[in-house]
């Protein structure tokens, strides 16, 4: 999102602003989000499903404590892309990306890879 900023030198008679024209103004440079936000759930449907196993995504459900009973991989994809993409559950998800990262690192450490049983 970008946001431009024009400084105009008024005289005393144009220094009142006409609030219809300024909204008019605002929504027709304001770029459109249902685009991108559709372009992002379509890269992450792409994302789990090409990067992610059933077990994977079960491990993800089961941290955000969604119940994945009779779910197909498909449908567990949208369960987590409709968890992630609430803003209320930012802080859940960035934590387990973290928690998952540090595993990843566990794992390819020669020493802790003895002792790391969960398959990332």
């Amino acid at each position: 999102m970008t946001y431009k900023i024009k400084e105009t030198n008024l005289k005393k008679s144009e220094s009142e602003i006409d609030l219809t024209s300024l909204i008019a103004e605002v929504e027709s440079t304001t770029p459109i989000c249902s685009d991108i936000s559709t372009d992002l759930i379509i890269a992450l449907e792409l994302y789990y499903s090409t990067n992610y196993n059933i077990k994977q995504l079960g491990q993800i459900l089961d941290y955000y404590k969604i119940n994945k009973r009779k779910m197909k991989k498909n449908e567990q994809i949208q369960a987590i892309i409709f968890y992630e993409s609430d803003i209320e559950n930012i802080h859940i998800v960035e934590n387990r990306k973290r928690l998952w990262e540090n595993i990843e690192e566990l794992k390819s450490d020669p020493y802790f890879s003895k002792f790391i049983l969960f398959n990332t």
